[in-house]
């Protein structure tokens, strides 16, 4: 490629023009729908229908690290039988218990595992998926595993009994969610007759008795090939890829199926307003506005009204609905979004968050929610930020990656299902003409009539109990409110989006050849302050990435201060919202957020502006712009997050009851309530004046920036915070418990939800080179025969999960269970037995398993980063928490060359052995569960223990 291709300026007006997709394709496609791409872009692309009508869509790409595949199925939760509500979700779960040509039920998931991939699925409304990544050279493999769900499943006994307790854990493991909690209520309501109005996902009372031939008349009448699309992802060619889909789906049956479709309605219009209020598990406030669209909204995908729409009432800049909710103290927080459900109808959407005033005044908030669309309505179609949303697409169309793995292959395979073919690679970058018509449609159906308003929050009055989650609710029609939110007014602080400042106007290539394996340099060493920089020579993106660590003198680390320290970066990001939103939009992104270490600040995006919110960021962390309403709605939200921690799910909970126990520092949610509970803003500005008075920094500059510019931002942040160094040495660092000699502790917790959940942590060693490679042929092994047991066969719970984990320089190995039905001892005696036999299980693994898991270890060590955001995250993490040692994945290969199969076997023996373990254990029982046997604590008082610990 020559030198002038690398130099090409690429200006916004012909990003749409770019090279398109090289490769053979099987029919021409028209210029207007390739795929605009980057010089250094390898990325192939072909679409076709199968003899079956099966629509396939294939990516080839060199530079991929997994390869991927999922299958998009055109038939979800809404085709569910009336009698077998769930029974979609459950046949979803069925197709993983085994085949005619791979019977074993473990067979898929142990061939994932042992070949570096991972694998799920999920059913919605109108579609169910199933996707996987693995390494390159174990795809076919899968592939022809997978196809086998949808040639010959088995639903063989005794399957399907002991699956279904794995759809009821997920179905109790979801009790108390509220968002789930609040969707069955408003199902409730929507037409008796659709089959929107049911319980989707099932449960023991909805599925009960469901056997065999039931599962595979369900399968048989509703799964057919052309009501399916393939997304398939390699490195190998496309001709390979089109083989293998040919070779292993061209079975799969074509029934003749048409395409399932639904009455659009599925909530009618009243001419009244509609209330539901229900009681939430956590302490939450929440408003939701819900507007039918009774129209198919994938049609749209040229002028997409619903984005358009959802980005100008979602909007938190200055004059959006969002800044005079706030400004009025009604709301902390706001989401707005059109969706499409099925092909046939969607949904547009409005989700408040309520300070205390915004509950008391719910009907103010809907008002001028109401406003708003009054304001869209009086004006003229939005071109300019039409215009934007266009700009912004082009870009990132080019510029960004597009991703790789299970995610994209499941992104693609839905486009293919939903839109034509010729575009689906495209569709969420493609914005072609405006059409003021269609938008004007969608927006009409944004009205009181169309409306169904779901209050949740705790106190609310109630008076019924929706059946499936247990949840109390009311439901009111109001006639005069809706007559007075007929004649809305538009609020005079409302207005449409000034144009953006952060758009970048013109985007260019940078100008020098590519290099691989440039790392970081040290390019300040100063007393308080180490930078290192690497100019990006390997993806040539006009785009930066910017980190800093601001660290603090350990002595003045306290609760307090933690407290004072998590609530002023709550304060700066709330500050900063009106300004950064449109930054957002515009590509950029930030981060600023407190550890225990200090305060954490990054920014990421274009080159051309993302020193201007370098610049506002840094204004905003000395100078506050928060009025003391603002600040009590925020403390507010802090406040009520603290307080939810006992309400989280169990695995949350004992998590971090765990960490309490390894880290050498960490403040219980409950002691830091009670520190928030007393802040005012007085406290917040005043400690914002003194926190940067002695600091270390450490910062990384990575991406299209010289050293020059890296050094000049990074002496700016020194200046304008007032910074005066203080040493490395003398700054906090969080250390974790060493535990040298084998010992067994245990920390037993009761909690107050309805699942119980076993922690389970080893302490391994240092996360050397060597231990590192130890632990990644380890993580393909450990998680599928522990899955395997505790879940399909033995049917504890719906989470379960095994691997290595390495904070930072330790090596640990985890074992986890969540279960409503098994107390935590029972989880630990039944995991324990299971345990005990991973030695003599990897001692009798064929040599050709353990090859494969040698050669997935070594797959995840080459694995490339895929944008200069992530390789600057990489490079943070090697030059601060690995001295710098960016030759650490080349050392970690070494060893893994070495690595026997013995010397794995002897490793788990010695870190899982009874006379040699270093173990921790958290057994935390579920408000229902009571131990059966005897559980002694290793502690009485955890703080005072923890002094007689070591921690380094």
């Amino acid at each position: 490629m020559s030198r002038l291709l690398y130099t090409l300026r690429i200006l916004l007006p012909a990003l749409l023009l770019a090279a398109c997709a090289r490769g053979p394709q099987l029919s021409p496609q028209p210029a207007d729908v390739a795929l605009a791409k980057h010089p250094l872009d390898q990325s192939e692309y072909r679409h076709f229908i199968m003899d079956n009508g099966l629509k396939v869509l294939l990516v080839s790409d060199p530079r991929f690290n997994k390869s991927a595949a999922a299958m998009y199925v055109g038939v979800g939760t809404l085709s569910n039988p009336k009698e077998r509500m769930g029974l979609a979700h459950f046949l979803e779960h069925m197709l993983f218990m085994g085949t005619e040509k791979y019977p074993d039920v473990d067979e898929y998931l142990q061939y994932i595992n042992e070949n570096g991939g991972s694998r799920n699925a999920y059913t919605t409304e109108d579609h169910t998926a199933y996707f996987f990544e693995i390494n390159h050279p174990a795809f076919e493999g899968a592939l022809d595993r997978l196809s086998q769900f949808f040639i010959a499943p088995l639903f063989s006994t005794p399957w399907p009994e002991r699956e279904l307790q794995a759809v009821h854990s997920e179905h109790q493991k979801n009790l108390e969610n509220d968002s789930r909690r609040r969707s069955q209520v408003q199902r409730t309501f929507y037409r008796e007759d659709h089959p929107a109005h049911t319980f989707a996902t099932g449960s023991l009372e909805t599925l009960q008795d469901t056997g065999h031939e039931e599962l595979l008349d369900f399968y048989q009448d509703q799964y057919d090939a052309n009501r399916m699309a393939l997304a398939l992802l390699g490195k190998t060619s496309l001709d390979s890829l089109e083989q293998w889909a040919r070779l292993y789906f061209a079975p799969v049956a074509d029934k003749g199926l048409p395409r399932v479709t639904f009455d659009p309605v599925y909530l009618p219009e009243k001419a009244t307003f509609r209330l539901i209020s229900l009681e939430p598990i956590k302490e939450l406030r929440s408003l939701e506005l819900e507007f039918p669209l009774p129209v198919g909204l994938r049609a749209h995908y040229q002028s997409k009204p619903t984005n358009l729409l959802s980005s100008l009432i979602g909007h938190e800049g200055k004059g959006s609905l969002l800044a005079l909710l706030k400004q009025k103290d009604l709301a902390t927080g706001l989401s707005a979004g059109g969706y499409d459900i099925t092909d046939d109808y969607g949904a547009f959407s409005v989700n408040v968050d309520l300070t205390p005033q915004g509950l008391e005044n719910y009907r103010d908030v809907v008002r001028l929610c109401l406003s708003y669309v009054a304001l869209l309505t009086q004006e003229r179609y939005p071109s300019h930020y039409f215009g934007e949303l266009k700009t912004k697409a082009s870009l990132d169309e080019v510029y960004s990656n597009r991703g790789e793995g299970a995610g994209y292959a499941r992104r693609l395979a839905n486009q293919a299902a939903d839109y034509p073919l010729e575009i689906a690679a495209r569709v969420s970058y493609l914005y072609g003409h405006e059409d003021p018509e269609v938008y004007r449609q969608i927006l009409s159906y944004l009205r009181p009539d169309n409306m169904m308003v779901t209050l949740m929050a705790q106190g609310v009055s109630t008076t019924d109990t929706e059946p499936y989650y247990g949840t109390p609710y009311d439901y009111t029609e109001d006639d005069s409110f809706y007559q007075e939110l007929l004649h809305e007014a538009i609020d005079p602080a409302l207005h449409l989006p000034e144009p953006n400042p952060f758009i970048p106007r013109q985007a260019a290539i940078p100008d020098r050849l590519p290099t691989q394996d440039v790392v970081p340099t040290k390019i300040l060493d100063e007393e308080g302050l180490a930078l290192y920089h690497a100019e990006d020579f390997e993806f040539l993106r006009p785009k930066v990435t910017l980190h800093y660590k601001l660290r603090f003198p350990a002595e003045l680390m306290s609760l307090r201060r933690k407290v004072l320290l998590d609530t002023y970066t709550a304060s700066v990001n709330e500050s900063l919202n009106e300004l950064a939103y449109p930054a957002q939009i515009a590509g950029l992104s930030y981060s600023f957020a407190s550890g225990y270490e200090g305060v954490y600040f990054s920014v990421s995006g274009f080159d051309e502006s993302a020193p201007r919110l370098f610049d506002r960021v840094l204004d905003h962390m000395q100078n506050l712009r928060l009025t003391e309403e603002r600040f009590a709605a925020l403390k507010d939200r802090i406040v009520r997050n603290l307080r939810n921690f006992p309400k989280q799910d169990a695995w949350q909970i004992a998590r971090s009851y765990s960490d309490e126990v390894f880290n050498r520092l960490s403040y219980p949610p409950a002691d830091r309530l009670a520190i928030a509970e007393g802040l005012a803003l007085e406290d917040i500005r005043q400690f914002a004046s003194e926190l940067y008075g002695r600091v270390f920094i450490e910062a990384l500059a990575h991406g299209n920036i010289s050293a020059e510019q890296a050094v000049e931002l990074t002496h700016r942040l020194q200046q304008q915070l007032g910074v005066q160094p203080v040493d490395h040495q003398s700054t906090f660092t969080q250390t974790y418990m060493a535990q040298p000699d084998p010992e067994v502790l245990v920390r037993v917790e009761q909690l107050a939800v309805n699942n119980s959940c076993f922690w389970r942590e080893y302490y391994a060693g240092a996360n050397s080179p060597h231990n590192r490679a130890i632990a990644l042929i380890l993580r393909g092994f450990l998680r599928g025969p522990y899955f395997t047991e505790m879940r399909s066969n033995q049917q504890l719970g719906y989470i379960v999960s095994a691997g290595p984990t390495t904070p930072r320089d330790n090596f640990l190995l985890y074992f986890i269970i969540q279960s409503a039905t098994h107390a935590a001892d029972d989880l630990e005696d039944r995991s324990d037995a299971f345990i005990d036999t991973y030695p003599q299980l990897l001692r009798d693994l064929p040599a050709e398993n353990f090859a494969a898991l040698k050669a997935a270890a070594e797959e995840e060590v080459k694995k490339k980063t895929k944008s200069i955001a992530e390789k600057a995250g990489k490079f943070n993490t090697l030059a601060f928490d690995f001295e710098a040692d960016f030759e650490r994945d080349r050392k970690t290969q070494v060893e893994l060359e070495g690595i026997t199969q013995q010397e794995v076997a002897a490793f788990l023996e010695q870190t899982l052995g009874v006379e040699t373990r270093r173990m921790r254990t958290t057994l935390a029982f579920a408000k229902e569960h009571q131990a059966a046997r005897e559980i002694e604590n290793s502690f009485d008082d955890l703080a005072q223990w923890k002094e007689s610990r070591i921690y380094r």
